[in-house]
């Protein structure tokens, strides 16, 4: 069987491939066409979960259905078709991680400290009000009185 290095499922599994659609990947590089029920019988899958993942490798256009000796048979289109997912999803990741930088960038650039605001002390009990009026005392301090 052709393995698959771990480095190469992981970055199947990144780009969103399933470990059944991947499963069946490896087992088509090891046979040419098969059926349903051939992969099922080779893989411990069952034929409906199996069934589900070649129908999302069918949209992928990463697999080819053939009428084959009265059967549908499945092959794998091309590693080129592989190789072109991955292209794709690493590029539309990249132009999402681009998208999310320049909003945070746009929202960082609206944010405006204000270096100019009164500062806001809070006193509380006998000791904080006479804090609060040594504070108040203190020569060429701003006043910001708030009465009720």
């Amino acid at each position: 069987m052709n393995a698959l290095p771990q480095s190469i499922e992981t970055a199947l599994e990144e780009a969103g491939f399933s470990g059944t659609e991947i499963l069946i990947i490896k087992r088509l590089l090891e046979d040419d066409a098969m059926t349903v029920r051939e992969l099922a019988a080779k893989t411990g899958k069952s034929t409906g979960l199996l069934d589900q993942a070649i129908k999302k490798l069918l949209r992928k256009e990463i697999l080819d259905k053939q009428w084959i000796n009265d059967t549908n048979r499945y092959t794998l289109h091309s590693l080129d078709a592989v190789a072109q997912w991955m292209a794709d999803d690493l590029k539309k990741k990249h132009e999402m991680m681009l998208r999310k930088h320049q909003n945070f960038e746009a929202f960082i650039t609206t944010l405006k400290i204000d270096k100019n605001r009164p500062d806001v002390h809070f006193y509380e009990g006998l000791q904080g009000l006479a804090q609060a009026y040594r504070e108040l005392l203190k020569p060429g301090k701003e006043i910001l009185s708030l009465i009720p």
